[in-house]
């Protein structure tokens, strides 16, 4: 499946999903249309996207149009391994990759990690309650339709925190006359592997029953490496008419991962001075050679979508999540995270004339435990929670939405019912988009909130510009951050200060003949942080060869990827040492057979650079990955 043009990758302004136009861009926006959206019809196609029984499927919408998003219809053309990934295609995002597949790495979007992140799958707040932090090894990225990243100002009107980012995964939401199913499979180093399978059918009437079952390994390199992670999603949708729509789903997660704590250098530095003599060796000291990260989830979900007129979109969803976290070190110590939550989610839509509403509501009731245990003590720790949220956006359509300006406000509270101790935030904020131009867009956004459980305010400020030519494509957006700190549940372990920040990213793609040049770039300064793990500045950029061969029976991409990484600084809070800048090419080749099979070959790090992102983590070395994804009807 080609692009829809091939220099938007983040932009999809003429990719059409139901009636509504929805754009990879948060500064590209189309005419406003209430209706909901089918994030799935580009990737299943006119002849298998239908209605079932006379009935009109409803789908969810997103948070906002004005979000940024990122579809199955661009990653599908990129080289990734797992979720993470797929946001190297947001230019204001880092991955801390610890090198090693299943190691639940950090990403940074707007200078913030997985803890100062809320991410959402479906809409449903998905982070640990004890600890903030979200693994992305959980999210099924075979599951992914797309992928709305929020515009920071407004990141904290959605879940029951007020965060300085926000993510939403949106899945797939399938519906095929005939039966469908796709099975994709792929092979690394070091024995790394993935296969997923997905079926999706009609299977009585109004029913649809969908299931993605994925399994994904990797044998050891360095000691105590070894992963592996078992993900089972089914979900079955009621038509029950063609203004309510009913689906119930169950998710459950079962991942094992070795966590060495990376390679010991203090046993390397005792006998040679030359560190890199070991470090790049397999058979390297490490820190832990039995410490495990064990994570078990079950997730059941009842979520009804209603239209009951032309104007009013609503969706309503109750949730029971059990999540539990272990790391175990035998003998050493024991560390367990448990979450027990029971909540309810509110999304109402109000169009009245030329103005929308749009109101957000949560609540959750959450029973959590921690247990630390050691040769020494043994603590545990048991907390309830009543949490609650509720927020409004209320946006004007001025000139056929040549201006839209917005304003919004959240209120959230907590209750610790053991202590009875509770708290109470507020925020506020407003932008405006401008579409002067099908081509040339302008958004400006600022906010100023409550961080949770802290006692200070913090204020996000982002403002963007996008230029959308036939053969060039540019975006830039600016965005400033004032002292954002998140506040743990875990006993004596200190907040994360994300302090302030500022920031910039630029996309800048340009195309000629049967070649396309795509480069992504972001950079960093004025930082007041506690919590910098990323560098100041880094750049991707690729050239490649795309085209359709065999009689438009091949649609080809290919070329090499170029990767920088600049220094690091300390961060002596985790007595981690300064990174120095690094860089590696990587070569890919995706082809489209017959609209129906995808081959993949990558080779990775082809001048076999010896770089480490996170202190002493070293990242692969030059290897082959390959695999193949095959659609089924029938």
């Amino acid at each position: 499946m080609s692009l829809t043009h091939p220099l938007t990758a983040q932009d999809t302004l003429n990719t059409i999903r139901d009636t509504t136009y929805i754009t990879g861009d948060s500064l590209l926006i189309s005419s406003y249309d209430s209706t909901f959206v089918d994030t799935t019809k580009s990737l299943m196609g006119e002849d298998v996207a239908a209605q079932v029984d006379t009935l009109t499927p409803l789908y969810q919408q997103p948070f906002t149009v004005n979000s940024s998003f990122i579809t199955r219809r661009e990653f599908l053309k990129t080289d990734y391994k797992y979720t993470p990934n797929l946001f190297d295609l947001f230019s204001l995002s880092f991955l801390n990759d610890h090198g090693l597949a299943g190691h639940p790495d950090e990403l940074f979007l707007y200078g913030v990690s997985n803890y100062g992140t809320s991410y959402f799958k479906d809409g449903i707040y998905d982070n640990d309650r004890l600890t903030g932090f979200l693994d992305l090894n959980t999210v099924q990225s075979e599951n992914i339709d797309s992928i709305e990243i929020v515009p920071s100002p407004r990141a904290f009107l959605y879940g029951p925190y007020n965060s300085a980012a926000a993510v939403n995964f949106i899945t797939k939401d399938e519906i095929s006359l005939v039966p469908y199913s796709r099975v994709k499979y792929y092979e690394g180093a070091y024995g790394e592997a993935m296969i997923d399978g997905i079926y999706n059918s009609v299977i009585f009437k109004k029913f649809v029953l969908a299931v993605d079952i994925t399994n994904r390994k990797k044998d050891r390199s360095y000691r105590n490496t070894d992963y592996g992670i078992w993900h089972v999603t089914a979900k079955l949708k009621y038509l029950l008419s063609n203004s309510v729509n009913l689906t119930g789903s169950y998710e459950h997660v079962n991942s094992n991962v070795g966590l060495n704590g990376g390679v010991n250098i203090d046993s390397i530095l005792a006998f040679t001075s030359d560190l890199n003599t070991f470090l790049y060796n397999n058979s390297a000291p490490v820190n832990y050679l039995q410490r495990r990260y064990e994570n078990e989830q079950h997730n059941f979900k009842l979520r009804l979508f209603g239209k009951l007129f032309n104007t009013s979109n609503s969706d309503i969803n109750v949730y029971h999540k059990i999540y539990q976290n272990e790391i175990i070190n035998p003998i050493v110590d024991y560390n367990l995270y448990r979450n027990e939550i029971s909540g309810a989610a509110v999304r109402q839509k109000l169009l009245v004339s030329f103005a929308e509403l749009s109101i957000n509501g949560n609540y959750e009731y959450s029973k959590l435990k921690y247990l630390k245990s050691d040769s020494l003590f043994f603590n545990e720790y048991d907390y309830k929670y009543n949490n609650y949220s509720a927020s409004g956006i209320v946006s004007a359509y001025f000139a056929d939405s040549l201006i839209t300006p917005s304003f919004f406000y959240k209120i959230s509270g907590e209750k610790e019912l053991n202590s009875g101790l509770s708290a109470s935030s507020h925020g506020s904020g407003l932008d405006v988009f401008i579409n002067l131009y099908d081509n040339f867009k302008l958004y400006f956004g600022y906010s100023i909130y409550e961080t949770n459980r802290t006692s200070g305010n913090s204020a996000s400020t982002e403002a963007g510009a996008s230029l959308n030519f036939e053969n060039l494509y540019l975006k830039l957006n600016l965005f400033s951050r004032k002292d954002f700190s998140v506040a743990s549940r875990i006993p004596n372990q200190p907040n994360f200060n994300f302090g302030s920040i500022n920031g910039a990213g630029l996309v800048l793609n340009y195309s000629f003949w049967n070649f396309n040049v795509q480069t992504q770039s972001s950079i960093y300064y004025n930082k007041e942080n506690l919590y910098y793990l990323y560098p100041q500045f880094q750049f991707s950029g690729g050239l490649y060869y795309t085209d359709k061969l065999f009689n438009d029976n091949l649609d080809l991409k290919t070329g090499l990827t170029f990767y920088y990484y600049g220094k690091k600084d300390a961060y002596t809070l985790l007595n981690l040492a300064a990174v120095a800048p690094s860089n590696r090419i990587d070569f890919m080749l995706v082809g489209e057979i017959q609209q129906s099979a995808t081959a993949y070959f990558t080779f990775e790090n082809i001048l076999n650079s010896e770089y480490y992102l996170i202190p002493y983590y070293p990242m692969l070395e030059r290897s082959i990955r390959f695999g193949v994804a095959w659609e089924f009807l029938n």
